[in-house]
């Protein structure tokens, strides 16, 4: 016991120092500390190996080491039957379920995230995002939450936002492999920034293994940042 109350104290020290040390290489990629060279072959630029230090030490996924409230039996029956409803095509259903739930247990913050997708999923696009808004600050490390976030702000054109969601997300715990791929193809698609979409397309490849469309889309960015 006394060696796992060690090990959650040294990860969460770890997670501190990691959000910090993420911080300052966005910092660095933005200020295009990270650039890529004219004759480098895609994913093998001088930088590679501060980028496989970086991921080499990503620490354990935090989401894993908090204390969430308890879900007492009626809570939980109720977030079961909540997400049969929406299975079963029944939203309206759901989301009366899930507003009660969250009135009872306010700390909690999964029905929040389920009221943001149905809300979404009924083109409420406000109350979408006023949900997920509660959904994050229930839960710091709700990830799809960040995503769900970020996906709102770019359907109304809202770039920077958007952006910003996913770094919040990379802040909390720099591991989550697909928000360095949405984050890249935002920054590719709306934002004119090449060289971070190149980057964070990197670190994407390095998290989650060879992606031959990916490698092709990286090749056609090096050619603009050249």
């Amino acid at each position: 016991m006394k060696e796992f109350i060690k090990h959650i104290f040294l990860s969460h020290s770890k997670t501190a120092e990691l959000r910090h040390l993420f911080y300052v290489f966005l910092i660095s990629l933005s200020g295009c500390a990270h650039q890529v060279p004219p004759d480098a072959p895609i994913g093998s630029d001088k930088s590679l190996s501060e980028l496989q230090l970086f991921i080499k030490n990503i620490p354990e996924d935090p989401y894993w080491l908090q204390d969430y409230p308890d879900l007492d039996r009626q809570s939980q029956e109720q977030f079961q039957q909540a997400l049969q409803l929406i299975e079963d095509a029944k939203p309206a259903a759901a989301k009366r379920l899930l507003i009660k739930l969250s009135k009872n247990q306010p700390d909690l913050s999964a029905p929040y995230f389920q009221l943001g997708m149905i809300e979404r999923q009924l083109g409420q696009n406000t109350q979408a995002y006023q949900q997920t808004r509660k959904a994050i600050a229930a839960n710091p490390y709700n990830y799809p939450a960040y995503m769900l976030l970020a996906e709102l702000l770019q359907q109304e054109g809202k770039f920077i936002q958007a952006e910003q969601s996913y770094l919040d997300l990379l802040i909390q715990w720099p591991g989550f492999a697909e928000a360095y791929y949405h984050l890249a193809r935002l920054q590719e698609l709306y934002l004119a920034k090449p060289q971070d979409a190149y980057s964070n397309y990197e670190i994407y490849l390095l998290l989650h293994g060879e992606d031959k469309v990916i490698t092709a889309w990286m090749a056609g960015l090096k050619r603009q940042i050249q």
